[in-house]
């Protein structure tokens, strides 16, 4: 089943009923904003090809074991304190997301998402949170990528990573923003790990980690805007 929101009026879209048949997947196309209020069974993948898929119902997007893509330029919004679970599949997010707020943007609310995610670090690839929004991610992600600042966590509200992030992928807090991104995992992604603005919290009781390399934020090899206001804490705070 596919969806396209362009010409929707004011550019929305609201799937206020539920698709009750097992056998679909979702796929949204346009530049709109296509907003799942009610819970869904499909089983397939939800995949976001252009514009915004808003969620606002923790069974939106079907059964579990669909997962999501989402293509760059595009977002996948949580609103509202939603618990996401996709477990069945991994799923995948690519670039910055629509006007640059997150392939995965977490707008209000504490939000969690139960599932893997692979990270499309060949381009930047953004994981935004709002200032009045938390987001945690109960799974692993891997980068898949050596793009300069690849998998960019951005925003003033708070990210929990737990899970491992791996691959080949930089990782970035944001200059955008001065949120807070916490890593419990024991991570071995081997791209550099960049602090711009906010704080990267490095384990939570003891446990956590970065990845393979850091770069001292007054190291000449890292941006000027990546050595002004970020830091690093290390342990629970």
């Amino acid at each position: 089943m596919g969806l396209d929101t362009t010409n929707a009026a004011g550019g929305t879209f609201d799937l206020s009923t539920g698709l009750t048949n097992t056998n679909l997947r979702l796929i949204k196309l346009g530049t709109g904003i296509l907003t799942l209020s009610v819970a869904n069974a499909y089983t397939g993948v939800t995949t976001v090809s252009g514009g915004t898929v808003r969620v606002l119902n923790d069974q939106s997007m079907g059964t579990p074991t669909g997962g999501a893509t989402v293509a760059s330029g595009a977002t996948l919004e949580l609103v509202g304190g939603r618990t996401i679970t996709e477990t069945g599949a991994t799923s995948a997010i690519s670039g910055s997301g629509v006007g640059s707020v997150g392939a995965l943007y977490s707008s209000s609310g504490n939000n969690v998402w139960n599932g893997n995610i692979d990270a499309d670090t060949t381009q930047i690839t953004r994981i935004g949170v709002e200032g009045v929004s938390s987001l945690t991610i109960n799974g692993n992600i891997k980068t898949t990528g050596t793009a300069a600042n690849g998998l960019v966590f951005q925003g003033v509200g708070s990210t929990t990573v737990n899970g491992v992030i791996s691959g080949n992928g930089q990782l970035t807090r944001s200059s955008n923003g001065a949120g807070v991104l916490v890593l419990t995992g024991a991570n071995t992604y081997t791209g550099n790990t960049i602090i711009s603005n906010g704080t990267i919290q490095v384990g939570v009781a003891g446990v956590g980690s970065l990845g393979a390399q850091m770069w001292p934020l007054d190291s000449p090899a890292v941006p000027s805007k990546a050595r002004s206001l970020g830091r690093v804490q290390w342990g629970a705070w």
